[in-house]
């Protein structure tokens, strides 16, 4: 038992002798010279000629030859009970099996028929399979086609038989079935092709035309009518005419070339296949049944003069596009719509923003589309979760069916997603929402009104979002731009900053509701000056808040419309040592300010003497003297800058004080900064540059 593989350039001379099991040589001289005694398997695959003795294969053995392997032997015998099994995929003119003496018994297997594509004319093909030196007195006691009995192979008309003229040949006859009748072919004509395999495939590219006028008296063929059965698949690729339809039962049928359904109506009741590169010609129109299905593949398009597509409840319509496709894809007379719709499109990739999102107009016909597809499904790979297709018959003309990028957010029940909030982008990724994010329908899984940040990639808001929900910055960078807003004025939705994400906006830009920050949280960029982040509602800050301003131009301002509480967390500003007037980054806060919060300040500037100091934080409520304190020590020059809260205002001061060899506190109206950090600091990666 077993398989063994020979593929060395043999040269011994004596016999192989197979017992049991199987022996594939993968040489032409892999089996050297000697006899051939075989009571197994012996498979001869190589491209080109073995050159043996005597070959013998008993009875229950079998050898086969693979396509392009040829034989030429001593004395080639197969005993009754045995099994010769021919691939005739790269057939020629020539033998297949040459021998000074044959003798035949058994099985003749023959395989690889329908890869043979060009030969399949209207006429007969004679293939010779054996040729040998002396009269061929015995004959094959069964014929098969693929394993097949060649009466089930029902597309074909096969006769094997030892040539009358001279019997030194085995030839092997085949036709279509087709045109058996115009052949005097000893079956009837009929346009019936049935491959029972499931993995089996046969290929006709000889032109099928009308037969109708040379079919035999009481045929009950109509001479021009095509119908497919059984599991396997059936190609066509010839340049086909017949006008009588095409019926689809069972299995596949492939239209491999532009004219090969014929003129007649297609009727799919399996698996219809397009893939001819260009323009299939279906003029008698297509019909697709409940439970088949009709595919477009990359390339091919549709015409279907003045008839129609009918996809009925329950079918399948799968089409494959990506940025070469032609539009529209499909045309004709008119459109029936139902079932599914399955896009393929490897155009529809990443875009900067909802800006540059483009339509596909998928069908374009003559009167307009009745019914639509039951739901839309997309296969892609690597397809962002925040986007969509959605699948429309065009409003402004009904003729036309429209396949339309869009935000996931947006998506309906003709969308190939159900509608959600989340927008995940990985590292590097970034996209922008320039459209206005409201409130939807919710479903199952999303309210339709809660916003979900994932991935490190940033994802930018650059309009007046209404939606009310709430807005989850949980990894990445959620950016607010241009006229960006999160909620409508009074809202009491909240924005909660996970740590490790950031949230940010330039100048501008709004939030109205609760902002909670585990993370990171900036307001303005680097290419602004006097940038104003508002946020219209409470702050509590538990990770870092820092100003996204250049340090040499600081001028930006956190607006909290609300009331400030810090757990722990720290405030970067970017400030001008000089004078009361210095340009700072800074804090402004209507309500009461509380909490615990480490402030770091990075200064540039020579220093100057203060009165009141540089207001850093402006609160409009009131504030606990230890809501904020000073981490790092802030020098300038011949100055010392130290953090003030004023009481009789409640605001924080950066106050100056003269450097002497004998100052060791700083004087009583300065507290202590509490820190040993020492010179400027450089505030965490902010996120938001650029935005």
């Amino acid at each position: 038992t077993g398989e063994l593989t020979l593929g060395g350039d043999n040269s011994y001379s004596g016999a192989t002798t197979i017992t049991d099991g199987t022996l594939i040589a993968a040489n032409v001289n892999a089996l050297g010279s000697g006899n051939i005694d075989n009571s197994g398997t012996l498979i001869l695959d190589a491209n080109g000629a073995f050159e043996l003795a005597n070959v013998t294969t008993h009875s229950g053995a079998t050898t086969a030859l693979a396509a392009g392997s040829t034989l030429d032997a001593g004395q080639f015998t197969q005993e009754d009970g045995s099994t010769l099994s021919i691939d005739l995929g790269a057939a020629t003119d020539d033998a297949v099996i040459t021998a000074d003496s044959v003798a035949l018994g058994g099985t003749l297997n023959v395989t690889g028929i329908g890869s043979v594509t060009d030969s399949w004319t209207p006429e007969a093909y004679t293939y010779t399979l054996i040729g040998s030196d002396s009269a061929i007195t015995t004959d094959f006691d069964d014929l098969t086609v693929a394993g097949m009995n060649r009466e089930d192979v029902d597309f074909l008309t096969i006769d094997g038989k030892v040539d009358e003229a001279d019997n030194t040949h085995y030839d092997l006859t085949a036709s279509l079935s087709w045109y058996a009748d115009r052949d005097n072919a000893t079956t009837d004509a009929h346009g019936t092709f049935t491959l029972s395999d499931p993995d089996g495939s046969f290929n006709v590219a000889a032109t099928l035309t009308d037969v109708d006028d040379t079919l035999d008296p009481g045929s009950r063929w109509d001479g021009k009518s095509l119908t497919k059965e059984g599991a396997g698949t059936l190609i066509l690729s010839g340049d086909n005419d017949y006008s009588g339809g095409t019926t689809i039962n069972e299995g596949t049928l492939v239209a491999a070339s532009t004219t090969a359904l014929g003129t007649g109506l297609v009727d799919n009741n399996a698996t219809l296949v397009l893939d001819a590169d260009g323009e299939v010609s279906a003029v008698g129109g297509i019909t697709t049944h409940s439970g088949a299905t009709t595919q477009l593949a990359l390339g091919t398009s549709l015409d279907l003069g003045d008839s129609a597509l009918i996809q009925q409840d329950g079918s399948t319509l799968n089409v494959e596009l990506n940025s070469d496709s032609v539009q529209p894809l499909i045309t004709g007379s008119s459109a029936t719509l139902g079932g599914d719709l399955v896009v393929s499109d490897a155009s529809l990739q990443a875009r900067a923003s909802d800006a540059e999102f483009q339509s596909f107009k998928l069908m374009d016909m003559t009167s307009d589309i009745s019914g639509d597809f039951t739901s839309l499904t997309m296969n892609l790979t690597d397809k962002p979760d925040y986007l969509t297709v959605t699948g429309t018959i065009n409003p402004e003309d009904a003729s036309e069916y429209l396949l339309t990028e869009g935000l996931s957010w947006n998506a309906t029940a003709t969308s190939a997603t159900p509608a959600h909030g989340t927008f995940t982008l990985g590292a590097g990724d970034s996209f922008e929402v320039t459209s206005v994010l409201g409130d939807k329908t919710g479903n199952g899984d999303w309210d339709g009104k809660s916003l979900t940040k994932l991935g490190a990639g940033k994802l930018t808001l650059s309009g007046a979002n209404t939606y009310s929900g709430d807005t989850n910055v949980q990894e990445g960078t959620l950016w607010l731009s241009g006229d960006g807003s999160i909620g409508e004025m009074g809202s009491q939705q909240a924005v909660n900053v996970a740590s490790g994400a950031t949230f940010g906006g330039s100048n501008g830009t709004t939030v109205n509701g609760k902002v909670t920050n585990e993370g990171t949280l900036v307001f303005g960029n680097s290419e602004e000056t006097g940038a104003i982040f508002t946020l219209n509602g409470d702050l509590i800050n538990m990770g870092t808040m820092t100003s996204g301003s250049s340090s040499s131009t600081p001028g930006n301002t956190l607006y909290v419309d609300g009331n400030y509480t810090g757990n722990g967390g720290s405030l970067y500003l970017n400030t001008v040592l000089g004078d009361d007037d210095s340009a700072t980054d800074k804090l402004v806060i209507t309500g009461d300010a509380s909490g615990t919060t480490d402030l770091y300040i990075n200064g540039i500037g020579d220093g100057a003497q203060t009165t009141n100091g540089i207001e850093v934080v402006d609160v409009g409520g009131v504030s606990t003297s230890d809501a904020f304190e000073l981490k790092n020590e802030v020098n300038a020059g011949l100055y010392t800058y130290r953090l003030y809260w004023n009481e009789s205002d409640n605001d924080w001061y950066l106050a100056s004080k003269a450097q002497s060899d004998d100052d060791d506190s700083g004087g009583d109206d300065t507290p202590s900064d509490g820190g040993d950090d020492g010179g400027n600091v450089t505030p965490p990666d902010d996120g938001g540059d650029g935005g």
